[in-house]
């Protein structure tokens, strides 16, 4: 099983070729995201993309174009902080 492991500025490329990287962990233990060349903030819950608010809280879901290309082969694992390729991908 490919599993990659969540690290410091790690770039995921966003279905829209745009990249969102890593920067930390929120107080709800979702990963933070900044969206790259400017301050929005994004992050992953149940295998889907969200804005978050102003105290990293998510938000809403963002649109396909915004959304981690990874998350089509992979699944965000939580506990681990891993992505972790999809059973029958």
């Amino acid at each position: 099983m490919e599993t990659i492991k969540l690290e410091d500025n790690m770039q995921l490329e966003l279905n829209g070729g745009r990249f969102m990287t890593f920067k930390y962990m929120s107080d709800f233990d979702n990963p933070v995201f900044l969206l790259d060349g400017d301050k929005n903030k994004m992050t992953i819950v149940d295998n889907t993309v969200y804005s978050i608010s102003g105290d990293d809280e998510p938000s809403c879901p963002v649109i396909f174009e915004y959304q981690a290309a990874i998350l089509e082969t992979h699944d965000y694992n939580f506990f681990k902080e891993t992505f972790e390729i999809k059973r029958g991908a």
